[in-house]
């Protein structure tokens, strides 16, 4: 429209008027709101779900917060974020920049907020405090700290029954003594941990922190004393029997019933090639000797743990045949199978940590084949209840492949360490389609990326991986001895 020196003054007016109800109609129609009537329902029920979150924080705090539309797939753009965040964290210059973390967190708090009475609204949340939590040690300024503190304790608030509650309290415990200094702050949250959730995988570490703070040290990031495992390895049997004294009789003795009683009771654990086969070899790594070392760090954890037996396919440099791994671990008895590799790849770029559980797709089209050949109903049934039991144990082998994930993770950047992660993935490996127990292929890092290699070759780091994978095997058994609540139970995204 043309406002000419010929049109009257009310004639423009009229004009600008009708531009500016064009406007602001656009700009309705590009934020989703057909009308002020709905956009103020959709307002409502942001300020509603907000709310549940538990967080005292203003929402206006959070620039890009909003609800996501019906049939949104939420659980995609979590795993989209979570995938963003990881490569944010190994990004050595965009990893410390404002914009980036307020956006991931901002894009965790969106989900959650649209579907707050879910589980995946507790991990989401979790993730927003973790991305809070990096911009503050960036940042280090009163308010970013305050406010990654307020989204952990809104975790614990509003979902003291998820797997989440308690890492966020032992988080948020971690960063006030660190960071803050504040350690009478952090030795709180250590004691609601121990009180709130005494049967949690952060207990034990909750409690030998919390003396920790009470002889006068502090949490540090990076000390040799921060690297706590259940079992406390690096601290030596001293310290593992001093500890396991300390801990309350009545809980010990309810733990001791409960893991009699667990299915899962003996773990063999596998270090990939061996003898004449020495795996990939990159930047100085040799992947049957890595694999070794982890395997008997992670071993020796476990022995020392108590409470499980330990199988080895291997505990030396020698040639096991992959048809012989799996016939260990199946004439052993054992309950899991752990499989530890070096990963490789033709590009230097790729990296992080992978962990693979059962594609069924090839072991059931064999079934089916057998199926349609078999006349008989006898044979039929049979046939079907093998298939039956292959969905049970690829379930099963998915949430122990999510449990060794997030625990390698968490112990890794616990000691300091930046290790990117690519997910868990289904694969057709033999080792894993020959087991008759649930099964897991553990890669620990790509040996042609030069960052990753130079973590494989050193000896602090793969202590770090692992206690990840024991701690892992460790969340696992606890899931299935009953120690946890019911919305640990391994459905819920990890």
């Amino acid at each position: 429209m043309f406002f000419g020196p010929k049109h009257t003054q009310w004639e423009r007016k009229s004009g600008l008027t009708a531009l500016c109800a064009v406007l602001v109609l656009c700009l309705g129609l590009c934020a989703g709101f057909s009308s002020p009537v709905q956009a103020a329902s959709v307002s409502a029920k942001l300020a509603a779900n907000y709310k549940l979150l538990a967080i005292r924080e203003n929402p206006e705090t959070f620039a890009s917060l909003r609800l996501f539309a019906r049939g949104t797939d939420l659980r995609a753009r979590y795993d989209a974020n979570k995938a963003g965040m990881d490569e944010l964290r190994a990004n050595a210059i965009r990893s410390c920049w404002r914009q980036p973390w307020e956006e991931l967190r901002d894009a965790f708090l969106s989900i959650a907020v649209t579907t707050p009475r879910t589980s995946l609204a507790a991990i989401s949340l979790y993730r927003a405090a973790e991305c809070q939590e990096e911009l503050a040690r960036c940042a280090n300024t009163k308010k970013d700290g305050a406010l990654a503190l307020e989204l952990y304790e809104a975790v614990a608030r509003a979902y003291p029954a998820n797997v989440r509650a308690d890492d966020a309290l032992l988080a948020a415990a971690i960063y006030s003594s660190e960071k803050q200094k504040r350690h009478e702050k952090a030795a709180a949250y250590l004691r609601d941990i121990t009180q709130r959730f005494p049967a949690s995988d952060s207990a034990p570490q909750a409690r030998e922190l919390l003396d920790r703070l009470e002889k006068g040290r502090t949490l540090a990031r990076k000390a040799p004393e921060r690297a706590v495992t259940a079992v406390a390895v690096r601290s030596g049997k001293k310290e593992l029997r001093q500890t396991k004294a300390a801990r309350s009789g009545k809980t010990q003795r309810t733990r001791a019933a409960l893991y009699a009683k667990s299915p899962i009771k003996v773990v063999t654990i596998d270090a990939g090639h061996g003898g004449i086969d020495p795996g990939t070899i990159n930047n100085g790594v040799i992947e049957r000797t890595i694999t070794l070392d982890v395997a008997r760090r992670v071993g020796r954890i476990l022995e020392e743990e108590g409470t499980l037996r330990v199988v080895y396919t291997r505990r030396s440099n020698r040639t096991v045949r992959l048809e012989r791994r799996t016939e260990i671990a199946n004439a052993s008895g054992s309950d899991l199978f752990v499989s530890i590799h070096v990963n490789a790849n033709a590009s230097r770029h790729i990296n992080g940590l992978e962990v693979y559980y059962l594609d069924p797709a090839d072991s059931l089209e064999t079934l089916n084949a057998q199926h349609r050949r078999k006349r008989s109903a006898r044979a039929r049934a049979g046939i079907q209840a093998k298939k039956v039991a292959l969905n049970t144990r690829v379930l099963a082998s998915r949430k122990l492949a999510l449990d060794v994930l997030r625990q390698m993770r968490s112990h890794i950047r616990k000691n300091g360490y930046v290790m990117a992660s690519k997910g868990i993935k289904s694969n057709s490996f033999h080792v894993l389609a020959g087991t008759a127990m649930p099964a897991v292929l553990a890669e620990i890092g790509y040996c042609t990326n030069a960052k990753d290699a130079k973590l494989l070759k050193d000896p602090a780091y793969r202590q770090a991986v692992a206690e990840g994978i024991a701690s892992g095997i460790l969340a696992y058994r606890d899931r299935a001895a009953g120690l946890l609540t019911a919305e640990k139970s391994g459905n819920t995204l990890q």
